[in-house]
């Protein structure tokens, strides 16, 4: 990405027709604003944004310098130094932002391979491969046939791109497969609807892959939005997997065919997701718990190695339970 920064508060303000108090109108001129941040990670200089009741609570700790808020929501306490940003839609405001301090990088190379790209020793490049500016591959890599990378990625030694792939803002670790028709470091879905007009969220994080990762055919994972996803080392993902922005998977994961797992989540170390399941985002699910085939997460579970399943989730035999007495009243009634 490019960046124009740093920016004013009040200058920010301006663009996004945000309400700023009275009293901080002065220092709102001369804090500058260097970077975007989700409130848990915000830093002085970074603004950010909460447009969810869930989060309100974080704003009594949050070191940002600035944070983009729905004026209707309550806020019962913040730090002095945060300057809060009232708007109508804190979510629409957001998305103007980002872009005032980040474009898109545009490549000027036309050559397959850029010669401001790093490619180390024993590299197999396939043919139709497009390698972009400043590209760095590690030694003994497997770059297949009409595979994208895009500016700055980062694949370390002994890695393999399948066919197809493309990838963009990662950095992807050693001994790592990625199998192909992968895309790595799109968008997240991200929208902020605003007067009928759903208006798109600009991402500017990046996607982290570990070491000795596996990654199957036609799976994506979505950039992050202002921080990072992050795929732990030695987790293994199946086919046609969907991971969403800022979703962050630990070590030594399982995640099998057709799971869908949406932005924020995280999920500790040595979990398994079976086939289909679909889990909602901004959930936490601890160390070594097992989901069962075609299961439906929609709040936290955190027991260390629980073992769910169903729709909404459960414990794994309160789930057959409730299914053995489905079934015994469906058959009463033939």
């Amino acid at each position: 990405m490019d960046y124009h920064g740093p920016i004013s508060v009040y200058d920010i303000a301006q663009k996004i027709s945000a309400k700023i108090a009275v009293e901080h109108e002065t220092i709102s001129k001369k804090t500058l604003i260097s970077d975007v941040k989700n409130i848990e990670d915000a830093e002085v200089g970074d603004i950010t944004c909460v447009n969810n009741k869930k989060y309100v609570n974080y704003l009594s700790s949050t070191k940002a310098s600035a944070c983009i808020i729905d004026k209707n929501l309550v806020v019962s306490g913040q730090p002095d130094s945060t300057i809060l940003l009232k708007v109508d839609n804190a979510y629409f405001a957001y998305s103007k932002v980002i872009p005032i301090l980040y474009s898109e990088i545009k490549s000027l190379q036309k050559a397959n391979i850029s010669d401001k790209s790093r490619i180390g020793e024993n590299v197999f490049i396939g043919i139709n491969t497009i390698i972009e500016d400043n590209v760095k591959i590690g030694n003994n890599c497997i770059i297949d046939h009409n595979v994208v990378i895009k500016n700055n990625v980062t694949i370390d030694d002994n890695t393999k791109i399948g066919a197809g792939s493309y990838i963009a803002y990662a950095q992807i670790g050693k001994n790592t497969i990625i199998h192909p028709g992968v895309k790595i470091g799109t968008d997240g879905f991200g929208f902020a609807t605003y007067n009928g007009i759903h208006h798109k969220i600009l991402h500017i994080g990046s996607v982290i892959i570990g070491n000795n990762v596996e990654v199957g055919a036609g799976s994506t994972i979505d950039r992050g939005s202002t921080k990072d996803t992050i795929i732990g080392d030695y987790t293994i993902i199946d086919n046609l997997v969907q991971i969403g922005h800022n979703v962050e998977i630990g070590k030594g994961c399982i995640i099998i065919a057709q799971v869908g797992i949406a932005g924020s989540t995280k999920l500790g170390h040595y979990v398994a997701v079976g086939g289909q399941t679909g889990i909602a985002g901004h959930l936490k699910i601890a160390d070594q718990v097992q989901i069962a085939g075609k299961s439906g997460v929609i709040s936290d579970i955190n027991i260390k190695g629980q073992i769910v399943g169903g729709y909404p989730s459960q414990p794994i035999r309160d789930w057959h339970k409730q299914t053995i007495l489905l079934r015994k009243m469906l058959n009463a009634h033939k």
